[in-house]
């Protein structure tokens, strides 16, 4: 019974992850009638990075911190905090990061060189994100920012 709950639950997976499996080179596609954002995404192994330009982050989005007022780009990223803080993750903390609740951490990285050039060893695609998204993906960031505007910065 067990055996076939798993098979069922890998199926589901594969079946609802089937249409990130393939591989893009260049620029995904968008449509030229609807305004667009161009965003970056930057492979790290076990995660994916979101580089935007710090100019498209809306003004009630932007980041208020010191060093990030010069930045031209940032990289955003979320989830399981001893993952993230963990210098060589491996297979368990990622499957402890999928399974069990544990607390997140807001993951975000500043810089000015170009985006390949500031990750040379990571694939990146590069993505137009209509209107629609671009906004879900901001007010996201907008109710995340604003609970942690007073919190201590680890830098």
């Amino acid at each position: 019974m067990i055996n076939r709950i798993l098979l069922l639950c890998t199926l589901a997976v594969t079946v609802l992850c089937s249409g990130c499996a393939a591989s893009i080179n260049g620029a995904c596609p968008v449509d030229a009638k609807e305004p667009a954002k161009t965003i970056y995404l930057v492979s790290h192994g076990w995660h994916v990075g979101i580089v935007v330009k710090r100019v498209d982050i809306p003004d009630d989005v932007r980041l208020v911190h010191k060093d990030f007022s010069n930045a031209e780009y940032f990289e955003t990223g979320w989830g399981d905090r001893d993952f993230y803080q963990t210098p060589r993750p491996h297979l368990g903390i990622a499957l402890k990061a999928i399974f069990l609740p544990t607390p997140s951490v807001l993951h975000i990285v500043a810089f000015n060189d170009a985006v390949a050039a500031y990750f040379p060893h990571s694939e990146i695609i590069i993505a137009g994100c209509q209107m629609p998204g671009f906004n879900a993906w901001s007010a996201l960031l907008r109710q995340v920012m604003t609970g942690i505007r007073s919190a201590t910065w680890c830098l």
